[in-house]
C-alpha cells in the first residue's frame, strides 16, 4: 500500500523532482512516530505545494490510512 501511494504521488510530479520528492515521502512513511510523520508531512506540503498541488493533495487524502497501515504492519 505504501509503495502504491508513493507511486501515485510521483505520477503528479515532474521527473526532474522525483528523487527529492521520493526522499521526502520516504521520510514521512518511515517516521518512527505519528507525530514525526505529521511533522514531515507538513514539511512536504510547505516544500512542494506551490509546484505540485495535486501531489500534495493526493498524499494528504490518504495520510491517515497510510499511517494506520504502517502501524498494523509493524505488529
Amino acid at each position: 500500500m505504501l509503495g502504491h501511494k508513493i507511486r501515485n504521488v510521483l505520477d503528479k510530479v515532474c521527473t526532474l523532482d522525483h528523487e527529492d520528492v521520493r526522499d521526502d515521502l520516504h521520510s514521512i512513511m518511515n517516521a518512527d512516530t505519528e507525530k514525526a510523520a505529521r511533522s514531515d508531512a507538513r514539511r512536504f506540503k510547505n516544500r512542494w505545494e506551490e509546484d505540485y498541488p495535486k501531489a500534495v493533495k493526493s498524499l494528504s487524502w490518504d495520510l491517515e490510512s497510510c499511517w494506520r497501515y504502517k502501524t498494523v504492519e509493524e505488529r
